[in-house]
């Protein structure tokens, strides 16, 4: 039987409760990964937590939940607190790449601890979240009917989130012909975009945008046939609230969350012992497939012809 330590930190009782959960192995995979890829999700979340925060990591190409944090709420001060922690749980914890939701409070986090402690990241927001921002958007637009109902409408909202596999330099160039080639129902999503992810027009360029182009841009990550999102993580999040966790938030105790969380990081050590035996080291034929299809079909695109994005 093994006897890992589980419980990496726990602040104590009080309203701004922090806890950490993970294993020896979750934490030398941690320190070993150049790429992590973080999530939160509401919805299994113990009664006297606010969130469940979850780092992502690839180990010989597969995705592994690594670390487990119940977070009292979702401001900039509580993100700083557990990268603090992480940093003296896993003090050789150096990745090259974070993949993060937009979520400022995390972002800025995260930029500011770990870059006060010398170590150098690349940022980028997950396509899945700018896809879902838009979405959210035509909702509150009164959109949803038409998107719905109306496939060449449908088809023009996509296209503005196809905006992120674009080079970096063309993004602004194109959003602005793209801007001009749709109807007139469309223009008030396309200022949102505009000042939200690309920046308003200026006498003298563009404003600064909430979410820079470079954070949320997909283009070199797709020819490098990286992962695009945060799918994997996103499943992870729909596993445990169908198989794993059997009860929802805010009904969710503590004692069941973390009966659960334990048995999911039993499952975790048991892929990882395979993986280190010889099976299932390799990427799957699926995920190979796509990216080389996401990779060939981004070199190709020309989203600057008369027609528009295509």
């Amino acid at each position: 039987m093994r006897h890992d330590k589980f419980l990496q930190f726990d602040s104590g009782p009080g309203d701004n409760c922090l806890i950490i959960f993970s294993s020896n192995d979750q934490l030398k995979i941690l320190e070993d990964t150049e790429e992590v890829f973080i999530d939160g999700t509401f919805k299994v979340t113990p009664v006297i937590f606010y969130q469940l925060y979850t780092i992502h990591g690839v180990y010989r190409n597969n995705m592994f939940p690594l670390v487990f944090a119940l977070l009292p709420d979702k401001y900039q001060r509580t993100y700083q607190r557990i990268i603090n922690e992480l940093v003296h749980i896993c003090p050789l914890w150096n990745p090259k790449s974070i993949m993060v939701d937009f979520e400022k409070a995390a972002i800025n986090a995260f930029r500011e601890v770990l870059l006060q402690a010398q170590i150098k990241q690349q940022y980028r927001a997950v396509f899945f979240h700018l896809q879902n921002s838009v979405q959210r958007k035509v909702q509150e637009l009164g959109l949803k009917n038409a998107y719905e109902n109306d496939s060449s409408f449908a088809y023009d909202v996509n296209k503005i989130a196809a905006l992120a596999f674009l080079q970096p330099s063309e993004v602004s160039q194109d959003f602005d012909e793209f801007y001009l080639s749709l109807p007139p129902i469309l223009q008030p999503l396309m200022d949102y975009f505009e000042d939200t992810y690309i920046g308003g027009r200026r006498p003298n360029g563009r404003a600064t945008p909430r979410f820079p182009i470079e954070l949320w841009n997909m283009h070199q990550r797709t020819i490098n046939h990286s992962m695009r999102t945060n799918n994997s993580v996103e499943a992870w999040h729909r596993r445990p609230i169908n198989s794993v966790i059997q009860c929802q938030h805010p009904s969710t105790s503590l004692g069941i969350f973390i009966e659960s969380i334990q048995k999911e990081e039993n499952y975790i050590h048991c892929q990882i012992v395979k993986i280190n035996a010889g099976q299932n080291s390799n990427p799957s034929k699926k995920y190979m497939d796509y990216g080389k299809r996401k990779g060939e079909s981004t070199e190709s695109w020309n989203l600057t012809e008369s027609n528009g994005i295509s």
